[in-house]
C-alpha cells in the first residue's frame, strides 16, 4: 500500500475523490494476492496486491460478482495469468500497459475500459506510475482465484 496515496494525489479528475476515499479506507480493509511466494516472484510479490469489497470474499457477499481494487507498483510486471471469471478492468489512476492473448502490448490511461474474457490470457506492466484500477469479475466460480500461464 505504500503508493496509494500518490496514486491518489495523481488521479485524473473523474476518480480523484473515489481514490482519496480508498486511501482513507486502506487501512480497515482487506488486501490481498492470488498467488503464494513459490508460484511468483518476490519483486511482483511485494508491489501487487488487491482488496474486494463486493464478492466472495468481500465486505458485501454475492457469488455471481466480485468488484474491488487492483494496486500494481513502478515497474511491475502482473505475469500472464487467467481465471473463469469474465474480468472488467477501469484504470483509476497511472496508465499501464496491458497485452492480452496473442496481442500486442497497449497502453492503457486512467479511464479506458478493459476487458478479459473467460479464460482469457492477459498480462500487465507498469513502468514509473503506480496502478490503481476498479476490477469486476462476473461469473458463477469467483472462488477460483486467477492463476499464472507457465
Amino acid at each position: 500500500l505504500r503508493w496509494l496515496s500518490q496514486s491518489a494525489r495523481e488521479a485524473p479528475a473523474f476518480s480523484a475523490a473515489l481514490c482519496e476515499r480508498l486511501c482513507a479506507a486502506a487501512p480497515g480493509l482487506v488486501w490481498r494476492q492470488s498467488y503464494s511466494a513459490g508460484e511468483a516472484e518476490p519483486v511482483f510479490l511485494d508491489r501487487y496486491g488487491w482488496c474486494e469489497l463486493l464478492g466472495p470474499k468481500g465486505v458485501m457477499l454475492s457469488e455471481r460478482l466480485a468488484c474491488g481494487f487492483l494496486l500494481l507498483g513502478p515497474r511491475t510486471l502482473y505475469p500472464w495469468h487467467r481465471h473463469e471469471a469474465e474480468e472488467l478492468y477501469l484504470p483509476l489512476s497511472g496508465s499501464a500497459q496491458w497485452r492480452q492473448s496473442d496481442r500486442d502490448w497497449v497502453w492503457q490511461p486512467p479511464g479506458a475500459l478493459i476487458r478479459h474474457a473467460s479464460f482469457e490470457s492477459h498480462a500487465m506492466r507498469t513502468e514509473e506510475q503506480t496502478l490503481l484500477a476498479l476490477y469486476l469479475w462476473r461469473g458463477t466460480e469467483l472462488r477460483r482465484l486467477a492463476r499464472l500461464d507457465a
